[in-house]
């Protein structure tokens, strides 16, 4: 019986290790191929060539799996991701379902018909043009609640600013309220101290003249 060298085996179980890692790693993410073409035959940047890009995607099918998915059910979501996402463009009872049921409901209330849609174990599949027209609906949606939010901001801004102007005039009124009184006040010592000054000034006089008038006697 031959032996395998123990250097022999330990490459072996490295690749066998990193092949398992490699695989676990690719069971646990979603993979995506990108198919990569030349711009160009001299491999210049910058330098975009249709016929040689068109050339490029025709050959590799590129272009024909595009018409025979969009010809078919192109898109295809998770129900919970369908659910989730347009339950705002259909009624609420229309959405107290959950899984197929639910995915069921949620599109026949937003006018799907059975045929542009099928609905598979963990996803639905969507003609052409749907997601496109839910998508189209769940934007009008956010927008009108875009516009009532707007509404509801400038109406307060508008009532704050109604509030600091009129803050501002019953201010002003009463300060102007303050100050005519302190002119009032101000003309009323003034006056109360002109005739005290007089009622002195005649007092004073009518002494004089008592004066004058007891030295003839």
């Amino acid at each position: 019986r031959r032996f395998k060298p123990a250097k022999f085996v330990g490459l072996i179980d490295g690749f066998r290790t990193s092949l398992n890692q490699l695989v676990k790693t690719l069971e646990a993410t979603k993979t995506h191929f990108i198919r990569c073409v030349k711009p160009n035959m001299d491999k210049k940047p910058d330098n975009f060539v249709f016929d040689v890009m068109q050339r490029q995607l025709y050959t590799s099918g590129v272009v024909q799996a595009v018409q025979a998915t969009r010809k078919g059910f192109p898109d295809h979501l998770p129900f919970a991701e369908l659910l989730s996402r347009f339950e705002l463009v259909v009624p609420k009872s229309a959405t107290n379902k959950k899984g197929a049921d639910g995915v069921r409901a949620l599109l026949s209330s937003a006018g799907v018909s059975d045929k542009e849609f099928r609905i598979g174990k963990t996803k639905v599949f969507l003609g052409v043009g749907v997601l496109d027209q839910l998508e189209q609906r769940r934007m009008e949606y956010i927008a009108s609640k875009v516009l009532s939010m707007q509404m509801l901001v400038r109406a307060y801004n508008a009532r704050k600013r109604l509030k600091l102007l009129r803050d501002e005039k019953a201010r002003a009124a009463k300060a102007k309220a303050e100050a005519e009184a302190a002119a009032r006040a101000a003309e009323e010592a003034a006056r109360k101290e002109r005739e005290a000054a007089e009622a002195t000034a005649a007092r004073q006089r009518e002494e004089h003249r008592r004066g004058l008038g007891t030295l003839s006697a």
